[in-house]
């Protein structure tokens, strides 16, 4: 954890911003941020400063439904910077989750992912950014899948990780 802390310093530290996948491994981290969303759904978000959108798709055989969730209400980031390890997220402005369902055929299937964002902006724009980055990550993989040399995958993978994110509406790329 203090190793991605680190990270969004020196992002930050750049003069840009970040956002940062909560996984599974940041046990804490992604339980405190679970709980502040669920929280507010229970209340229907009555008590928090939040953005959300909500997308579909049909092509390909299938439907997609894709629900954002952005929260940049102070106090419930504070709960978030208070439990999580001694140290503070540098610069945490919101947190986001994204949320998908998938059917096809008579196949459903769902995933949740969260983030951490040094910036607050609708939950539209995250939309649009997220997929953008995941087609960064899924170069990523095939470039890491594919590579002869562990250095170049080293170099790509720091790359990835320290290339600027200048806005809201602008994902890093890599040179």
């Amino acid at each position: 954890m203090g190793c991605h802390k680190f990270i969004a310093q020196a992002i930050l530290d750049q003069g840009t911003d970040y956002i940062l996948a909560v996984k599974d491994n940041q046990a804490t981290l992604r339980q405190k941020i679970e709980e502040v969303f669920d929280d507010a759904e229970r209340v229907d978000y009555a008590y928090a400063s939040y953005d959300t959108n909500r997308q579909a798709e049909k092509g390909h055989g299938r439907i997609e439904t894709r629900r954002c969730w952005v929260i940049d209400d102070q106090d419930y980031l504070l709960y978030i910077q208070g439990v999580c390890e001694k140290e503070q997220w540098p610069g945490l402005s919101s947190i986001v989750k994204l949320a998908s369902t998938r059917r096809m055929g008579d196949k459903t299937s769902n995933e949740t992912r969260y983030y951490i964002f040094s910036l607050s902006c609708s939950a539209k724009q995250m939309q649009v950014d997220a997929r953008s980055h995941w087609g960064i990550e899924n170069g990523l993989h095939w470039v890491l899948d594919t590579s002869p040399s562990a250095k170049t995958r080293a170099d790509f993978a720091k790359a990835m990780a320290l290339s600027p994110l200048t806005s809201c509406d602008a994902w890093p790329s890599i040179c």
